[in-house]
């Protein structure tokens, strides 16, 4: 069987490569007179991606995906915590709120800016010691100050209403 593939195709086959995908964290807490900090990590290395430096932390967030019923979950992120890095901005209360993205990016597309994103906001902080802390994080749609646009009930899209 193998001899019947034409050998351009068996050596294009053979130069692939699959390389995991680089997952990016950035996390922008937004200060009481309304300046942003933003602090940049890469789980498996200290890359240079949409001319940020994004500096190597170990982190993981489990607890992504959906419910049968397609409600969101509320995952957690568990973030090396450096020199108490985090502890000043969870003891004025400003990690309550902030904003998580994660980027996921293969290797080859760096240079392209593709990515898969995901972003949430930090609902609960569930641990802090002097080594990591553990955060629960919620959709954007997930909370109480959450408002849907107004919609009008109007014809076509309603057609048995009538005004």
């Amino acid at each position: 069987m193998n001899q019947q593939i034409p050998q351009i195709y068996r050596d294009n086959a053979a130069a692939l490569s699959h390389a995991e995908p680089l997952t990016f964290l950035k996390i922008q807490i937004t200060a009481p007179d309304n300046s942003v900090v933003t602090f940049r990590y890469c789980a498996q290395k200290s890359v240079n991606w949409q001319s940020q430096t994004w500096g190597l932390a170990p982190f993981s967030i489990t607890g992504e995906g959906e419910r049968a019923g397609g409600e969101q979950l509320r995952p957690r992120l568990v973030l090396a915590n450096p020199e108490s890095l985090f502890s000043y901005y969870i003891s004025e209360g400003w990690m309550d709120g902030a904003r998580i993205s994660k980027y996921e990016v293969h290797p080859d597309d760096l240079a392209s800016g593709q990515s898969s994103m995901s972003v949430w906001y930090v609902s609960q902080v569930e641990e802090l010691n002097a080594i990591a802390i553990s955060l629960q994080l919620s959709t954007l749609s997930d909370g109480n100050s959450f408002k849907l646009p107004g919609r009008r009930f109007i014809q076509p899209e309603f057609g048995l209403v009538r005004l």
